[in-house]
């Protein structure tokens, strides 16, 4: 969903901060800036990760807390608190595996240390983590109740995608002797990669998407994986060998062309480089094959 130029994750991180500027002015002792930021990086591609990230960030939000509280009571000067307190968190949040929350810990250590001091430490500390556990919810809310990501569709359009871009990649590669194509096939099969890890990551906590579609696409993420590497094979060996007959009748089948002066007349003489190369030919054609005909089947 989209309105004009603007994505949904760009609404929905403009309508967190008007919901968080809205709470900082009717709840005495609250600070805009810090809701604010706290809502704006909270903001997920997912309904699952938004709740893992939220969980994450408000131990974020602790630790960091924690940390710039024992920084004040210590005689040291501000920047040497900041600069302690801030590494003793990423050090804290890689240690935990929590490495997305590093960015609102710092944020934080800091917003303590170089905040106002008409109260005491303890008071300011607990205020800021209020303030920044309310942004984490704002964020959290906003990306659940408001258009949630339809991942079962985006990883189908990823994956139509690598398909539609392999096909074109093989013409390319065979038939004109380019590999320019490789580079966007490999972030056509990132993008994919991603979709489908993103799906399976919240398949088990939402009844939302079908279980054996979603086993599905994973097992054409292997498929792809598989054609993409036999593809780079025949980029690094060359593509001027001669084609057997089968490799050239699956080529015809699934692509569209052939090459019937390169078409070998007795496949048993293949040997060497051809070998090779005939061997990866029809290692891709086969896991291309199984992608066009199962994408027919999830279109």
């Amino acid at each position: 969903m989209h309105i004009k130029y603007f994505g949904m994750r760009t609404v929905k991180t403009g309508l967190a901060v008007l919901a968080s500027s809205f709470l900082a002015t009717v709840i005495p002792g609250t600070d805009a800036f810090n809701i604010t930021f706290a809502s704006v990086i909270c903001i997920e591609t997912s309904m699952v990760s938004s709740l893992k990230a939220g969980f994450n960030r408000v131990i974020g939000t602790f630790m960091g807390a924690m940390s710039a509280l024992a920084m004040l009571y210590l005689p040291l000067s501000n920047p040497v608190r900041m600069s302690v307190g801030v590494m003793l968190v990423i050090y804290a949040c890689n240690r935990l595996g929590i490495k997305r929350s590093i960015g609102i810990s710092a944020s934080v250590v800091i917003l303590i240390i170089a905040g106002r001091r008409d109260v005491t430490p303890l008071e300011y500390t607990m205020r800021r983590i209020l303030d920044t556990l309310m942004g984490i919810g704002v964020a959290t809310f906003i990306n659940l109740a408001i258009a949630p990501p339809d991942l079962m569709r985006s990883t189908r359009e990823t994956f139509r995608k690598f398909r539609d871009t392999a096909s074109a990649t093989i013409s390319e590669m065979l038939f004109l002797d380019l590999d320019e194509g490789l580079s966007d096939l490999t972030n056509d099969l990132d993008a994919f990669k991603a979709s489908v890890k993103a799906l399976s990551e919240e398949i088990p906590y939402l009844r939302r998407y079908d279980v054996s579609e979603s086993r599905h696409l994973q097992s054409m993420e292997r498929q792809a994986e598989r054609a993409y590497i036999h593809l780079e094979s025949l980029a690094m060996i060359g593509r001027s060998h001669p084609v057997t007959r089968e490799n050239n009748i699956m080529l015809r089948k699934l692509i569209g062309i052939d090459f019937p002066d390169r078409e070998l007349p007795d496949e048993k003489t293949v040997s060497g480089e051809t070998a090779i190369f005939n061997y990866n030919l029809k290692k891709l054609l086969t896991a291309f094959s199984i992608l066009m005909k199962d994408y027919d089947k999830t279109s």
